[in-house]
């Protein structure tokens, strides 16, 4: 039997001693841990690779699912600290030059053996990139990525036991990729590097670089510490049930870059002045960029009902009969793929809109070099993707393609092999982590982002306003992010055909309502043999407010208190 791909993957450890083998079998890619025994050091630490089998069976030489990606035996290894100070390390995967597959077509998972596995794998170049490579003694090392970092805290006494950490590693080809990784090669090494330092990261690191007094990290440095944040699940996402029309709160929750830090509720210390206008903070980024929302010519109070918050109005897109017009950019209409459908190819309008406007008031006045290009996510992830008959009426596929009826990750009809449990968790867990990749819009940045923007510039997204203070079916006219307008977020919802729904407008996307609202979960009747969609209009071809959402670069915030009176300013 002839394979489809001859495909040779190597996981060859340098540094630490490791020696595992991805090689090319019949049927096969077999992976062997050389030794009973693997125990090498490192600096302070201790490093044990745990054999689980003789070998290991990953899959038929072909792209896989991440579900199959992540079955079956993961390579495990353990790190104790020996010494008697606290110390830092990092887990870096390196690929080599003579790789002939390009890195962004494999996936891995890394976890501690203290955590859930996570349910969807990651691109090898969506991981942060190693700026110190000097203490990888790879032979030809292309790229170092940091996969896992860490502290372990000292043993008691020298040669003594410290803290440990084990790891459980799952590496496979996405299954996106095609007959271009056919005759292909990859081969990486997974290295352990020892910090003598710990590695700072958040209000810390900001402190190092800019100073406690810096205006960016006085807002790292008051998190709310009364419990009043919303709790934090262990796959990242948050624990949100409600509106938060009172307390001002600053927050932490993860995102792609690390960890972002974002001001939630009746907040009035987040106003910046920027390039002309005014504007609200979202966030500070896990990068240490800064995420700002337009709020206007002046300073308005929150929920102060004014257009001149936003840039004008627009619709979505102009056209709404195919799945491709959820996207902020998209592919081609009648398509018979989610691939094809959701490229990024064609602008939205609302994105031209917002370009137009980035270059105009932006760009050509001269502020473009304070913006970031972190990224923005469109997010076209679906809702559990079984499929389901709505009362003997409606089937959703859950294709995302053509005029298949489709829900995205926010869509709102329950699936009945959801109980109300699952469904109210689907929901109201809002998190900052973009899933897909296809989906993180970027500007020039390709390793973590898509590389599709024209400029560093989108929208709000529903997962920012739920952590802003937003909620489904809840007025709030408290939070920062009212402004008695209805305007667009870049979040999809739904897409249902005109044939099976009598008074859908086909794509649907979610917006901030006039009253706070972040889009409320429709309500589907069915009589004989047409289905009505009620208490919801907001199809792409409606025409809402437009609000650009930028990132300012870390350290960009130089004066001011963040008040109305007296915003943050940018030099």
């Amino acid at each position: 039997m002839k394979l489809k791909y001859k495909i040779l993957m190597a996981i060859i450890a340098v540094a630490v001693g490791l020696c595992l083998m991805i090689y090319q079998s019949y049927a096969l890619w077999v992976v062997t841990l050389s030794g009973q025994e693997n125990i090498v050091e490192v600096g302070c630490f201790n490093i044990e690779f745990i054999e689980n089998t003789s070998s290991i069976a990953l899959s038929n030489s072909y792209p896989v699912s991440d579900e199959k990606g992540m079955s079956g035996e993961a390579y495990s290894f353990t790190i104790t600290n020996k010494c008697t100070v606290d110390s830092a390390y990092q887990v870096t995967l390196n690929t080599l030059n003579a790789n002939t597959m390009g890195d962004d077509k494999v996936k891995y998972v890394i976890y501690k053996d203290n955590e859930s596995k996570p349910s969807i794998g990651q691109l090898v170049n969506s991981a942060p990139i190693n700026a110190d490579k000097a203490n990888i003694t790879v032979t030809d090392l292309k790229e170092s990525y940091i996969i896992a970092s860490g502290e372990l805290k000292g043993a008691a006494e020298e040669n003594g036991t410290g803290e440990s950490h084990t790891y459980n590693v799952y590496l496979w080809i996405d299954e996106s990729a095609g007959n271009e990784v056919e005759n292909t090669r990859f081969e990486a090494s997974i290295n352990i590097v020892n910090a003598s330092t710990r590695i700072l990261e958040g209000y810390e690191k900001c402190v190092q670089d800019y100073g406690e007094d810096n205006p960016e990290c006085q807002i790292m440095a008051n998190v709310d510490t009364t419990g009043s944040c919303p709790t934090v699940n262990d796959d990242g996402t948050v624990n949100v049930t409600s509106a938060e029309s009172s307390a001002s709160l600053i927050c932490t929750a993860p995102d792609d870059y690390g960890t972002s830090y974002y001001f939630r509720g009746a907040v009035e210390n987040n106003y910046v002045y920027f390039a002309g206008y005014y504007w609200r903070i979202l966030r500070v980024n896990g990068d240490g960029s800064i995420r700002i929302i337009y709020d206007g010519t002046s300073a308005h109070a929150n929920g102060e009902s004014s257009t001149d918050r936003q840039i004008g109005t627009s619709v979505y897109n102009s056209s709404d009969n195919d799945n491709v017009y959820v996207g902020y950019m998209y592919g081609a209409t009648g398509a018979s793929t989610y691939n094809e459908t959701h490229t990024n190819t064609n602008d939205s309008t609302i994105k031209t809109v917002v370009d137009n406007w980035y270059k105009t008031n932006i760009e050509d006045a001269g502020y473009s070099s304070y913006v970031s290009d972190t990224l923005f996510c469109n997010d076209r992830n679906m809702f559990p993707s079984e499929e389901f008959t709505i009362d003997g009426y409606v089937t959703f596929t859950q294709d995302g393609y053509g005029q298949n009826n489709t829900n995205y990750r926010w869509g709102g009809v329950p699936q009945p092999s959801l109980s109300e449990e699952e469904y109210a968790k689907f929901l109201t867990h809002p998190n900052f982590k973009c899933i897909q990749k296809n989906d993180r819009f970027t500007v020039a940045d390709e390793r973590t982002g898509n590389g599709s923007l024209s400029y560093p510039v989108a929208l709000l997204t529903t997962d920012e306003a739920y952590l802003a203070g937003g909620y489904a079916g809840e007025e709030n006219e408290k939070y920062y992010l009212s402004t008695g307008n209805e305007y667009w977020t870049m979040t999809p919802d739904h897409f249902v055909n005109r044939a099976d729904f009598s008074n859908a407008t086909g794509a649907y996307m979610r917006y901030v309502g006039t009253h706070g609202g972040v889009g409320l979960i429709y309500v589907i009747e069915c009589f004989e043999d047409k289905c009505d969609i009620y208490d919801e209009e907001y199809g792409v071809t409606t025409s809402r407010g437009v609000r650009p959402v930028l990132n300012l670069k870390s350290g960009s915030l130089t004066g001011g208190s963040g008040t109305a009176s007296d915003p943050y300013t940018v030099s």
